[in-house]
């Protein structure tokens, strides 16, 4: 889908919408730059535009805060545009005597042009809603929200605009499907299993009942873990900013951080690389490696599995003609002992199988890395990591000794913090830790055994409704989505992590600041600092545009981006490299701005051409109220207000 705004209009609303109609063209302009003072109605518009395109329900009190004054008593707005080509025009009117507010759409579809009551149609709204809306109609909390420790905004941003929701929306179908099948299964069941499935059934709500009382505990639990995790690494950031100003300590204590993150990089990735070769029988250990070789060969000598297959005799014994493909005649002795020798060889799917493991085992008798060189390694590496660390204690320790008694402050502080970590991580290992040689009444009190419990009384549940084979159908459906849906968010976040980067590099050119993780939100990191927790707002709104431009550049659908006030808190060279390096990733641009962005940011769009860039001006006269709107660039250069505020 391609959406491009064409313009909009609006009466009797507050600041410049007072009476205003902004006309872009049915092809518009790739940049439209609209300068105007604080205070006139600039988030207002934005706002307008989000509830327009998603079709969202307003309060009484959300459309009475929108009128002019308190003299009108009705009001609109309309937003026209081009939707894959096709013009479409929203309009809300408002009714403030009542505080309600009404849509219609119109467009000149063949089959649904006209001008209809009701939002935009459902399959444009489903693709407009509310969380994709609010990326390209940016939302200056977001920036915040996005790299957020704990929050999932980043995440769900990559979600709505990639479609990753409707895997949710397929398990809750497969979950409907079964529910049906059981209810349909019980209703024609005998009075003698109907009591069984209500007693399995009730047995199955306390498992199910006490398991999401586990989660309920386990999410608080680790909402606690996140906050000591991040208290200690500001607390790690202070002691480091303490330390590494010693003259004495700096480079050693630059090079001891080098090698902590250089040691946690590699056993991350030893760790992985240690579980994959677990997991591949050959690379195990030499032995296991040399069985399967054996075990290939006699297979490959046997010429295992047999090239016919018991289908094809079973057809030949039961096909209508009366002679074999060598030409003898089939009477039914013969189709008899056919049918009985068939059972000699192996089915399709099994000589598929026996195909796939010859398959392996060519391959088992391949060199490689063992397990054991692997954890060796790793052993190293957190040798290397405990050692780095002894050594900066060692120099916390003697710059405390030395007088910087904040350090003592911040390590005491610290220890109280880690040793309450340690209890929460012990208390979520007992609680979600798979714990195979817990007793049977454990399921109470643990997340796994509990979940095992469940599935057990499931399997009895829906054994007695005579559903289980199916269950087990869609259960292993239900574990291909989600199999499926892991892979996808894995590679969108890899790909949009190195996009980002590879923007910050541009924007941020002379900080080290980049994305460690997108985990739910944007985790930052720098060559110093293996976790970022404290940015300044320049700094979340460079983020912000390197991770949404990273974002919408690839993906499925093209929407415009509009953005209000986007360089006021950046710095002017910022703005500069802002300017220049994100328009150039959209189609269309709308940015609202306040003469102060001039310098710096909106003063790159100057050469760009005036027919790639619309410049509009608009002001409020001080004494009727109505606003006044001029285009060009020579009075977008020249327009000066000292009007402050917000709205």
């Amino acid at each position: 889908m391609k959406v491009r705004i064409t313009g909009w209009r609006a009466k009797n609303l507050r600041g410049y919408l007072r009476d205003i109609e902004i006309d872009l063209s049915s092809q518009p302009k790739r940049w439209t730059l609209l300068q105007m003072p604080n205070g006139t109605g600039k988030t207002t518009t934005m706002r307008l535009f989000r509830d327009a395109l998603t079709g969202a329900t307003l309060s009484s009190a959300e459309v009475n805060s929108l009128k002019a004054d308190d003299t009108v008593e009705h009001g609109m707005f309309e937003l026209s545009l081009m939707i894959d080509d096709e013009p479409w025009r929203v309009e809300m009117s408002f009714d403030f005597r009542t505080g309600r507010c009404e849509y219609s759409t119109t467009s000149v579809g063949i089959r649904s042009g006209g001008n209809k009551p009701g939002r935009l149609p459902t399959v444009l709204r489903d693709t407009l809603q509310k969380g994709i809306t609010e990326l390209f109609v940016f939302d200056g909390e977001l920036a915040a929200e996005i790299i957020e420790l704990g929050a999932k905004r980043a995440d769900n941003s990559i979600r709505a605009l990639y479609k990753l929701d409707s895997f949710g929306e397929l398990e809750r179908d497969i979950d409907a499907q079964v529910k049906k099948r059981r209810n349909n299964a019980a209703s024609i069941s005998a009075a003698t299993t109907k009591n069984s499935i209500d007693r399995f059934t009730r047995e199955l709500e306390e498992a199910e009942t006490t398991l999401a009382h586990l989660q309920r505990d386990e999410r608080k639990l680790q909402s606690g873990r996140i906050e000591a995790e991040k208290a200690i690494a500001e607390l790690e950031s202070k002691i480091g900013e303490l330390s590494s100003q010693q003259e004495k300590y700096s480079d050693e204590l630059a090079e001891i951080n080098q090698q902590i993150l250089q040691d946690k990089s590699a056993i991350s990735e030893l760790t992985a690389h240690s579980t994959e070769l677990f997991r591949s029988p050959p690379l195990f250990h030499d032995t296991v490696r040399e069985r399967l070789d054996s075990l290939g060969g006699t297979m490959q000598k046997l010429k295992l599995p047999r090239t016919m297959s018991e289908e094809f005799f079973l057809q030949l014994a039961d096909d209508a003609n009366h002679s074999c493909i060598c030409g003898r005649e089939l009477g039914p002795v013969e189709r008899e002992t056919i049918r009985k020798n068939a059972k000699e060889f192996l089915g399709h799917d099994q000589i598929a199988v026996v195909n796939q493991m010859k398959l392996a085992l060519r391959d088992s008798g391949q060199s490689g890395e063992t397990l054991g060189n692997a954890l060796e390694q790793l052993r190293t590496a957190r040798d290397r990591l405990q050692m780095a660390e002894q050594r900066k204690l060692r120099i916390e320790d003697e710059l405390e000794e030395a007088g910087l008694t904040e350090i003592g402050e911040f390590k005491d502080e610290k220890s109280k913090i880690s040793f309450r970590l340690e209890s929460l991580l012990e208390a979520l290992d007992k609680l979600a830790g798979d714990h195979f040689d817990f007793s049977d009444i454990a399921w109470k009190s643990n997340i796994p055994a509990c979940k095992r419990e469940v599935k057990a009384r499931q399997r009895k549940r829906d054994t007695a409704a005579g559903t289980y084979e199916f269950i087990q159908k869609t259960e292993a459906l239900k574990a291909l989505v989600k199999s499926v849906e892991s892979n996808a968010i894995t590679r969108l976040r890899r790909r949009i992590k190195s996009s980002t980067n590879k923007n910050l590099e541009d924007i941020l050119a002379n900080e080290q600041l980049r994305v460690a993780s997108i985990d739910g939100s944007l985790r930052l990191t720098t060559d110093d600092l293996e976790l970022k927790t404290s940015v300044s707002e320049g700094q979340k709104l460079a983020v912000s545009y390197a991770f949404l431009t990273a974002l919408l550049a690839e993906a499925p659908h093209r929407f415009p981006f509009i953005v209000d006030s986007p360089a006021v808190s950046l710095d002017v060279e910022i703005r500069r490299t802002v300017g220049e390096l994100i328009p150039p990733l959209f189609e269309q641009m709308i940015i609202f701005v306040i003469s102060s962005e001039r310098e710096g940011f909106a003063e790159t769009f100057f050469s760009r051409g005036d027919e790639n860039v619309e410049f509009i001006t608009i002001s409020i006269d001080p004494v009727t109220g109505r606003p006044a709107q001029k285009k060009g660039q020579k009075d977008f250069r020249s327009f000066h207000t000292n009007l402050g505020g917000s709205v």
